[in-house]
């Protein structure tokens, strides 16, 4: 029920967004270590990335994954380092990770 509220509220500001700056946008959701996407609108560029909408826990080389995983609590963080000890390759200190 609640993924259903969420995405019944997130459609038409998505929509509205994708319509407005013709990029592609979406609504992803993180449960239990996996990346799950509920909405996705594609832009009509001729040139795009399409981004990889199937449940996926290996996500830390994805820019959604990698702004999921800054918005985590430090907690939460630690425990997808103990994953995936590289997680802060991405960034030159955990300082960085917390800023981007």
């Amino acid at each position: 029920k609640s993924d259903s509220s969420l995405l019944e509220i997130a459609r038409p500001q998505i929509n509205s967004l994708v319509d407005a700056i013709n990029e592609t946008a979406l609504l992803t959701v993180l449960h239990d270590g996996i990346r799950y996407t509920l909405y996705q609108r594609e832009c009509t560029r001729e040139l795009k990335v399409i981004s990889d909408s199937t449940p996926n826990s290996n996500f830390f080389g994805t820019a959604t994954g990698l702004a999921m995983i800054c918005n985590l609590t430090l907690e939460q963080r630690r425990k997808f380092q103990a994953i995936d000890p590289n997680l802060l390759n991405h960034f030159s200190t955990e300082e960085a990770l917390e800023q981007f």
